[in-house]
């Protein structure tokens, strides 16, 4: 047997259905066409599916007394296409950041400061891929 879902519209088909004399009856013969379908309910009544998000990960890195050191407690916003916060982090001790965005255009902006002076905002254009490539676990902004 096929699985069969129940049309929504069973019980109002059902109240309809009335003999001769104008009384409800419950003529599965007649209601049977409408009750089962062998489909679910059609995709425009269904909600659509999230789109699956991809981890995103950076690294704020400086060069100081000729060594390239991370910039930690670093803040970033991330906006998307349509200029709405998505995302806030900051950047942990190592100076990496992390966060989970779905597919799309991106803007991000970093504010900090580093050995007691305020960095200069920075902004930087990405965009996360529908998929990754075969054996990469996460999209790196560069």
């Amino acid at each position: 047997m096929k699985n069969k879902f129940v049309n929504p519209l069973f019980f109002f088909i059902l109240k309809q259905i009335r003999d001769a004399n104008g009384k409800n009856v419950t003529d599965w013969t007649i209601a049977n066409e409408f009750v089962w379908k062998d489909k679910p309910m059609s995709m425009s009544n269904r909600v659509p599916e999230a789109k699956k998000s991809i981890m995103v990960s950076g690294k704020i890195k400086v060069e100081k007394d000729g060594k390239i050191v991370p910039i930690p407690n670093v803040s970033i916003r991330i906006y998307d296409d349509r200029d709405k916060l998505v995302k806030e982090t900051k950047t942990n001790r190592a100076g990496h950041w992390m966060g989970q965005l779905i597919p799309g255009k991106y803007v991000a902006l970093f504010e900090g400061e580093f050995s007691g002076q305020q960095l200069l905002a920075q902004n930087k254009n990405f965009e996360v891929p529908e998929t990754l490539p075969n054996g990469q676990t996460e999209f790196e902004v560069i």
